[in-house]
C-alpha cells in the first residue's frame, strides 16, 4: 500500500476547506513527487518547503498515518509547542486516522485507559506520540518516524537534529 490508501475513506480535519471529504491526491498533483520520494526505499530524510495551506501539514500527517498502521517502530509528530501539539493532536490528527480502517483496528488492540488528551498511544506493537519538540519529548526513545509540522516555529533550537538521532535503531526503515 501508500500513504495516500489511508486516505480514500478517511474524512479530512478541521481547517481543510473540503467540507469533510477523504483526501484526493488529483487535487493536490504538487505532492505526488514527495508521494513516491516517501515509499522510496533509500529516502530517509524529507524536507517539504512550501506556501501556506499546501497540505504540507497533511503530508506529514499521511506519512505518520502510514507508519503507524504499516511499519514497525515508535512513531512521533512534533510540533513547535506543547499547545500547538496538543491543538493539532485533538482538533486534526487524531480524528483523521480513526477514519483510517487499519488505525481504528490498532486502536482495538490498546489494553488499559487511554484518551485523547494524553501524549501517547501506546499500542502492543509501538507508541504515537504527539508532543512538541523540546529536550524531554527528544530523549529517552527510540523512533522509526520522525515527523516535524511547521519545523519552522522550533526555530534553531537544535530539537529535530535530536529527535532525527533517535532513529538510529532503525537503519532501513526510518523516515
Amino acid at each position: 500500500g501508500t500513504i495516500t490508501d489511508n486516505c480514500i475513506t478517511a474524512p479530512m480535519g478541521k481547517g481543510h476547506g473540503n467540507d469533510g471529504r477523504p483526501f484526493n491526491l488529483e487535487t493536490a498533483c504538487y505532492l505526488k513527487p514527495m508521494v513516491e520520494a516517501f515509499h522510496h526505499p533509500s529516502t530517509t530524510k524529507m524536507v517539504l518547503m512550501a506556501g501556506v495551506k499546501t497540505l504540507k501539514t497533511f503530508f506529514v500527517e499521511m506519512c505518520c498515518g502510514f507508519h503507524v498502521c504499516h511499519r514497525p517502530g515508535d512513531v512521533t509528530m512534533y510540533f513547535g509547542t506543547g499547545e500547538a501539539a496538543e491543538d493539532h493532536a485533538t482538533t486534526r490528527l487524531l480524528t483523521w486516522l480513526k477514519g483510517i480502517p487499519a488505525y481504528k483496528a490498532k486502536l482495538e488492540t490498546i489494553t488499559g485507559q487511554w484518551d485523547e488528551t494524553m501524549k501517547a498511544i501506546k499500542f502492543p506493537d509501538k507508541t504515537l506520540r504527539i508532543c512538541p519538540a523540546n529536550l524531554p519529548w527528544t530523549q529517552n526513545v527510540n523512533l522509526c518516524f520522525v515527523g516535524v509540522g511547521d519545523a519552522l516555529l522550533t526555530e534553531s533550537s537544535g530539537m529535530i537534529d535530536q529527535a532525527i538521532e533517535r532513529t538510529t535503531q532503525y537503519p532501513h526503515d526510518k523516515k
